[in-house]
């Protein structure tokens, strides 16, 4: 019985530890620069809509990847500081999902293996004129 217990706590406190290693992230300006949520939420941010930091959602990954053109980057704030042609603020947005083996547009259902190809390509039934990820 104490067996079947410590397997479940052992695992609770690993993902606990590996949570507290992250970094938090303004998902619009990528500062990495605060201790907790509240902080982050409770600072002003000259690049977000609302005027404060917003979380970003995603899981830590090797390489973060724009919503609007797929580009990559190690870096998470290198990432949203970028400039993007593609993007309505001009600057990449973080894709907040997990890494999938293929992706579907919201708009028509269309699927890819690469995000980047999805992503690129024309979308009839979008109002961007290209596929948007679910």
């Amino acid at each position: 019985m104490k067996r079947v217990l410590c397997i479940p706590l052992f695992a609770a406190f690993c993902a606990a530890a590996l949570f507290a290693a992250d970094r938090i992230y303004c998902k619009w300006c990528g500062s990495p620069n605060f201790a907790n949520v509240r902080q982050m939420t409770a600072s002003p941010c000259a690049k977000s809509p609302s005027g404060r930091h917003e979380l970003y959602g995603g899981a830590p990954r090797q390489f973060y990847v724009c919503i609007y053109c797929g580009f990559e980057s190690a870096s998470f704030e290198q990432l949203v500081t970028s400039p993007c042609s593609r993007s309505p603020r001009r600057c990449h947005d973080a894709y907040e999902g997990t890494v999938k083996a293929s992706y579907a547009c919201k708009n028509c259902g269309f699927e890819s293996r690469s995000f980047r190809q999805l992503v690129l390509s024309p979308c009839r039934a979008s109002p961007r004129g290209c596929h948007e990820v679910r």
